[in-house]
């Protein structure tokens, strides 16, 4: 990590107990990797550690979290399940020395909302009361690049609790080989029409953080004479050697790719 060129690191992620509710690291990712970071911060002491809890395969019930569907909606269901999670996760902070933390719920529901918004409330009231001095505990939370999702925020009211929101812009074509060619279809989720969506909904734009992907998506093409735009495709491509998923690889995995195979960086404009 370019320390240098940062301020501020997410580690990804922390998960939420279905019965306790309390924070503790996912699957795979552990101690272990948390005291990295923090020997990262050491050489770089004004660097700002962020745990993120969720995610979307927490949030859906997918992959190595199957079955976590429905916790966040728990989680803020009730003022006693809000507490639960708001001691935790500050006892999380205070535990690893971090700085704040993130709320990446992958999406709720309308009926979720105002107890979404209760728990920044709550959440803010607490880190107020027992943060460290002088810097204090952040908190900031992710929503969609989706008008239609963003329509069910009361924004105004829950950016009033958080540092910062943070946009998740990629993802926005899936994954899937239906129609069967690299080429993205047109879509209305475009960055302009979401921030004007957030600034008219109230969130001030120097709170916005535009969220990009250090990351590449992977497709098995059919003919491999065909390498630029809407080549057909047969299926995703094959897991990355790190991440361990399908049609996905991190920055390290395609440079390394590129320098192993000799493969050739093109654009599509």
């Amino acid at each position: 990590v370019p320390t240098d060129s940062v301020t501020h690191v997410n580690i990804a992620y922390a998960w939420i107990d279905p019965n306790s509710f309390t924070v503790y690291p996912s699957n795979g990712f552990g101690e272990a990797q948390i005291q990295e970071f923090l020997a990262l911060k050491r050489g770089a002491p004004g660097l700002k550690l962020w745990i993120t809890v969720g995610g979307w395969d927490f949030s859906n019930g997918q992959g190595a979290s199957t079955g976590t569907q429905g916790i966040f909606s728990k989680v803020v269901g009730t003022a006693a399940n809000r507490a639960k999670f708001i001691t935790s996760a500050a006892a999380f902070l205070r535990q690893f020395a971090l700085n704040g933390v993130d709320l990446d719920w992958e999406w709720p529901g309308a009926s979720d909302l105002p107890n979404y918004a209760a728990l920044l409330r709550e959440m803010r009231a607490y880190f107020n009361d027992h943060q460290p001095a002088p810097t204090g505990w952040g908190i900031s939370f992710t929503v969609p690049l989706d008008v239609s999702i963003l329509a069910r925020y009361d924004l105004a009211t829950m950016v009033q609790y958080a540092d910062w929101i943070n946009l998740l812009a990629f993802d926005i074509e899936s994954r899937g080989v239906t129609p069967a060619m690299t080429v993205p279809s047109s879509d209305i989720r475009s960055f302009d029409t979401v921030l004007a969506a957030l600034t008219a909904a109230g969130v001030p734009s120097s709170r916005i953080n535009l969220g990009l992907g250090f990351f590449g998506r992977s497709y098995s093409i059919s003919s491999a004479s065909c390498s630029g735009v809407s080549c057909p495709v047969t299926h995703v491509g094959v897991v990355g050697p790190c991440s361990g998923t399908p049609s996905f690889m991190s920055y390290k995995e395609i440079e390394s790719t590129m320098s192993h195979t000799g493969l050739q960086a093109s654009h599509d404009s």
